[in-house]
């Protein structure tokens, strides 16, 4: 029973994971990603999703500073 509410528990984090994600909260998804892992240390899909959405918010990040170099704002 235990390994069923894991399970769902899981479950019910990637979709916050994925929530996070289409909102470009990539920090938010990473700290899910985190309690997955924690709950189940060898997730595998977790691990890499972790690691998608740190690059992710990089190529974000330079993406922003690509746009606010062409407006000339620049930091």
């Amino acid at each position: 029973m235990n390994q069923k509410l894991n399970g769902d528990k899981i479950s019910n984090l990637f979709e916050k994971a994925r929530s996070a994600s289409e909102a470009k909260d990539f920090r938010k998804e990473r700290e899910i990603y985190s309690q997955i892992l924690k709950l189940e240390p060898e997730n595998s899909i977790a691990k890499n999703k972790n690691k998608e959405s740190l690059l992710n918010e990089s190529e974000n990040e330079r993406l922003e500073g690509e746009r606010l170099e062409a407006k000339g704002d620049i930091l």
